[in-house]
């Protein structure tokens, strides 16, 4: 639920929207008529395929997630090394930090600098150094589909988001919306069950023994739709 990446590891639910807000009050209206017992059977019976949407989006970005991450892999392990001019070693390393180096971009901006004039000149023999080496690093990239990874996972994640959010807009008329809705809690907020100590407060742990309960109230089996 994943940086301009989408991590997987914490979708965020929205707040509550003034569109949740009138499903509720519509929901308690149809209570106070009918009764509790009777408005639960009135309310359609959507959490099965709410489940199986949020189920489908999570693995669906589980499975972008890893492919990314071998995208991102290849491309580390094939990206050349800056040129040794470009780094600490070269003559504009000093202005640079020891893990850094410049960038086209970078001394596109120093030349525009007047206060820095001193150093144009080496500026301008290291700028097409930096973009000679920049389109290898583009080539290696489009030769290990990161970009197109990278927009599949964001598209996961927005697929995973809204599928969080129609289950938040779900009433909770029956214990199996309220345990999908617990499941979706689980899912985004995995620290609430971190298992070192003061990664969770106290009010956070309580939490989490709340939405562990909710979902214990049905089996799983029950939320998806046959």
């Amino acid at each position: 639920m994943p940086n301009p990446y989408v991590s997987a590891n914490a979708t965020h639910l929205p707040l509550l929207t003034r569109r949740n807000l009138l499903a509720g009050a519509a929901s308690a209206a149809v209570s106070s008529v009918v009764g509790p017992a009777q408005a639960a059977r009135l309310q359609p019976r959507v959490e099965p395929t709410l489940a199986r949407r949020f189920s489908d989006a999570l693995a669906a970005y589980a499975a972008a997630e890893r492919h990314c991450d071998a995208c991102e892999q290849r491309f580390l392990a094939d990206c050349p090394d800056p040129p040794a001019a470009l780094t600490r070693a070269g003559p504009l390393g000093k202005l640079k930090r020891e893990w850094d180096h410049w960038t086209a971009d970078a001394l596109d901006m120093l030349l525009s600098d007047s206060g820095r004039r001193k150093y144009w000149r080496a500026a301008r023999k290291l700028l097409p150094v930096a973009r000679r080496y920049e389109r290898k690093v583009r080539a290696v990239e489009r030769d290990s589909a990161r970009p197109a990874a990278e927009a599949a996972q964001r598209a996961a994640s927005d697929a995973l988001l809204e599928a969080s959010q129609a289950i938040l807009a779900a009433p909770a008329s029956s214990t199996a919306a309220l345990a999908l809705k617990a499941r979706v809690v689980r899912y985004g907020k995995p620290e609430w069950w971190d298992p070192v100590e003061g990664r969770a407060d106290d009010h956070e742990r309580l939490a989490a023994q709340i939405v562990d309960a909710a979902i214990a109230t049905t089996e799983p089996a029950e939320w998806v739709e046959r």
